[in-house]
């Protein structure tokens, strides 16, 4: 799993750019939140890679589905795997 969870529906999406060989697989499991958090809806899963031995780096960037060119947050996760 990404240290980056899917969050609640709100119209924004993360979008992944993967290295060669690593793949995006279905999010994971149902988080759970605080009752004190504001999230505005449903709590996400998070999301997951598969990827062979060696060093990967994973871009993410969040943005509207509408205009995936307008991101808010963009996330460098290196992942190394043995």
């Amino acid at each position: 799993m990404l240290p980056i969870a899917t969050g609640p529906a709100t119209g924004y999406r993360w979008s992944l750019e993967l290295p060669e060989g690593v793949v995006r697989l279905d999010d994971g499991p149902q988080r759970d939140v605080a009752s004190d958090e504001r999230l505005g809806g449903a709590a996400g899963g998070y999301l997951r890679v598969e990827a062979p031995a060696g060093e990967h780096v994973v871009v993410a960037r969040l943005a509207r589905a509408w205009d995936p060119t307008d991101e808010v947050r963009a996330v460098r996760v290196r992942l190394h795997v043995r």
